[in-house]
C-alpha cells in the first residue's frame, strides 16, 4: 500500500510583508487599468467611485485587485438575439 506524499511547504514570496486590502481610489485608476485587461479606462473609473474596486497592497505597493461584478451585468439579453 502506497502512503500519501507528505505536505509540500511552499515558500512565502513575501516573507517579512504584509498584505492588506482597501477600497481603490482614482489615484489607482492607473494601475487598475493595467492589470484589469477586461475593462476600458470609464468603466473602471466607474467602479471605482461606487465602490466596486478593492486593491490588495503589500509594503505600501499594489500587488492584486478584486472587482465586483453582477452576474448578469456583462451578459447580452436573451430576448434580443432570439433565444
Amino acid at each position: 500500500m502506497n502512503s500519501p506524499d507528505p505536505p509540500v511547504a511552499f515558500p512565502s514570496a513575501m516573507p517579512d510583508s504584509k498584505v492588506s486590502a482597501r477600497e481603490a481610489s482614482e489615484a489607482d485608476l492607473a494601475w487598475c487599468l493595467s492589470t484589469d485587461g477586461h475593462l476600458d479606462e470609464a468603466a473602471l473609473l466607474s467602479k471605482i467611485r461606487v465602490r466596486e474596486i478593492l486593491v490588495a497592497d503589500s509594503d505600501g505597493e499594489p500587488v492584486g485587485l478584486l472587482r465586483f461584478d453582477l452576474m448578469w451585468s456583462s451578459v447580452r439579453s436573451s430576448r434580443r438575439s432570439g433565444f
